[in-house]
């Protein structure tokens, strides 16, 4: 019992500490956090990571001038997948990826198709979600861009 609630605690400052630094204005401090994502997740555990994690790290698609910083988001999703499972994928994750196909930025969208390719070889999603991401990236396979049509 001592060393279970000892590592809430543990885990409650880490999450207030991490949602600190996802608040605050600083990109270049959200981006190495996201490429730590993995390890974040793993002493965070499911819950927090899922409950507390998750929605904030969405939160970096928002911000439409660091193209770097949502770049990052979907580099980090292979990490955070393994800890948030395949509802939360589905209903919050590839939302945010099939926005990505239509960033402005050509290296976030070749970002989001990567992950979105990872994430669906893995089989993290169901089929009929794998359907519906195949129909949203159809139309990229249009793209002048050859990484970005060959991702699709």
């Amino acid at each position: 019992e001592g060393y279970d609630a000892e590592l809430a605690v543990l885990r409650d400052v880490f999450a207030s500490v991490a949602s600190d630094m996802l608040s605050g204005p600083s990109g270049v401090v959200k981006r190495t956090l996201l490429a730590s994502l993995d390890r974040l997740c793993e002493l965070l555990g499911r819950e927090r990571s899922c409950n507390v994690l998750l929605p904030l790290i969405i939160t970096v698609l928002n911000d439409r001038s660091d193209w770097e910083l949502r770049l990052a988001f979907f580099q980090s999703l292979e990490g955070l997948s393994a800890f948030v499972g395949r509802d939360a994928l589905e209903h919050f994750v590839l939302p945010c990826i099939q926005q990505a196909l239509t960033d402005v930025h050509e290296l976030v969208v070749e970002g989001a198709l990567k992950s979105l390719a990872e994430l669906t070889e893995r089989g993290l999603f169901s089929r009929e979600a794998s359907l519906r991401a195949a129909k949203a990236s159809l139309p990229l396979l249009l793209h002048p861009n050859s990484y970005i049509h060959m991702g699709a």
